[in-house]
């Protein structure tokens, strides 16, 4: 009896603390170039999202020993390869956009190329004596500015890159569904195809999907903020006039197949709330300057 009402009391401490939500499983198929006279290779791993009724969200990469929590405009990155972990918010976000405000002034490129062209200019100049005792200097000196300045002007033009766009292209039958095509396109070219069913069909909301979105978003502005290029953090922020939710994403470089994220389930279920929180022992490690 004692037995009996000790668990009956774990039960109901469980269902008081614990959230509704939905526990998404998707498989992340990657494409790699072959080798010299092989053949290309597809890497497979699993993926765990859990996603609570307030819009809390878990993503848990067991290949990489990696998780993302999200909620309310706040990323938690854990690492439990050395079990530790740092918080990214608005705050950090824009710390980072005001270091890279800095190495990215077009004032730097506009002066880099007015260096390189003076040196290139004092080595014309150089007679044959000169050109022995100083030119190897000067000639490394001129190749690392050019790639200062090609690295510079990489990310000037991956920040301007259009953003995506997506539409409707028809319907396709993918595995057990009849699903919407979605194509996304970003300058004129193919990046992802989406395939999506009702939502009911799976066992996912509306709701769950706006959540995605808003991390996505979230994601892609840390992405832009150190660097990282991109008009997105995975694409989700895209789908605001989706009929459903996605079973199937196809990435590509090109014409080339990148890769594929396949949804394997969907079950709604009772959610504890470490789910969402760094497991107890891990270290918390600073994003950086503030």
């Amino acid at each position: 009896m004692t037995r009996t009402l000790v668990a009956l009391w774990a039960a109901i401490q469980l269902h008081a603390v614990a959230a509704a939500g939905v526990v998404l499983e998707f498989e992340v198929i990657e494409s790699s170039a072959p080798a010299a006279g092989g053949e290309a290779t597809a890497s497979k791993r699993k993926i765990t999202l859990h996603i609570s009724d307030q819009g809390e969200i878990a993503i848990h990469d067991p290949v990489e020993k990696s998780r993302v929590l999200y909620h309310d405009g706040k990323a938690t990155i854990v690492n439990d390869r050395d079990r530790s972990y740092f918080v990214v918010d608005k705050a950090a976000i824009d710390r980072m956009k005001q270091l890279r405000a800095g190495r990215d002034d077009p004032r730097i490129a506009a002066g880099l190329r007015a260096r390189i062209t003076a040196m290139e200019q004092r080595l014309a100049a150089m007679n044959e004596a000169e050109r022995r005792q100083m030119g190897p200097q000067l000639k490394a000196a001129i190749e690392a500015a050019k790639n200062q300045l090609a690295e510079l002007e990489a990310r000037q033009a991956a920040a301007q890159e259009r953003k995506p766009r997506i539409e409707r292209a028809g319907s396709a039958r993918v595995g057990e569904y009849d699903t919407s095509r979605y194509i996304v396109t970003a300058g004129g070219k193919r990046k992802t195809e989406v395939f999506t069913v009702p939502f009911e069909r799976v066992n996912v909301r509306r709701a769950e999907l706006d959540a995605l979105k808003k991390l996505s978003g979230f994601l892609g502005e840390m992405a832009r903020a150190t660097g990282g290029g991109g008009s997105t953090g995975g694409g989700w922020e895209l789908f605001d006039d989706l009929d459903g939710f996605p079973v199937l994403m196809r990435e590509y470089e090109g014409a080339t197949k990148q890769g594929e994220t396949w949804l394997r389930g969907a079950a709604r279920r009772t959610i504890h709330p470490a789910a969402f929180v760094p497991p107890d022992g891990y270290k918390k490690r600073s994003t950086g300057p503030r």
